[in-house]
């Protein structure tokens, strides 16, 4: 779990860095305009105050991703060995060939499950035969897009599956996209009787 909260650490840096600089630059210019201290007192307590910022909002928010990492986790009952922190979670599954079931009854299973979890709640945004698009929400962490493909082959069937988060400016949705795609494989293997 420790190498989830350091790459989210990592992630947030550059945004943390704008932050703290925003901070520095406030504070410098209001203690410049008072002018009660001089200017190497007011360029460290300036600078103090960026780094204090660029701390604070780094650990908050690469926090926040953590606890809602560990709520996915505790509530689907996953492991936290696989999770990650990508905001993109692309998979492809081999699942053997049944007899008579066809890939639209393999989308439209694996769907109807993933629907019935509890507090999980999917908007289909395209559908046709063997391909589905929904908006999965109810995850902690955010909405997130989940496209699931399946295509038969010569001797099996193959799922691709794709989770990413509603809204592309996202660079963290607390393993959001990742708990989906665990879901939906989960989903995808139970449809065929896996």
């Amino acid at each position: 779990m420790n190498h989830f909260w350091r790459a989210a650490l990592t992630r947030v840096s550059t945004a943390a860095a704008l932050v703290g600089v925003i901070v520095a630059g406030s504070v410098i210019g209001v203690l410049a305009t008072e002018a009660e201290a001089g200017l190497g007192g007011i360029l460290i307590q300036g600078l103090g105050a960026g780094v204090c910022s660029f701390v604070l909002f780094s650990a908050i928010i690469a926090s926040v991703n953590m606890v809602h990492l560990m709520r996915n986790l505790a509530r689907f009952g996953l492991s936290s060995a696989d999770a990650s922190l990508s905001v993109r979670s692309a998979r492809t599954l081999t699942v053997p060939l049944v007899h008579g079931l066809r890939e639209r009854q393999i989308v439209e299973s694996s769907l109807r499950d993933l629907g019935q979890l509890e507090g999980v709640s999917l908007e289909t945004k395209h559908a046709e035969d063997g391909r589905a698009s929904v908006t999965c929400a109810g995850l902690n962490g955010g909405n997130v897009l989940l496209e699931l493909v399946v295509s038969r082959r010569s001797d099996h069937f193959e799922a691709s599956i794709e989770a990413r988060p509603e809204n592309s400016w996202k660079r963290l949705n607390g393993g959001a996209s990742w708990a989906a795609s665990e879901l939906a494989a989960s989903a995808v293997l139970r449809s065929v009787g896996k």
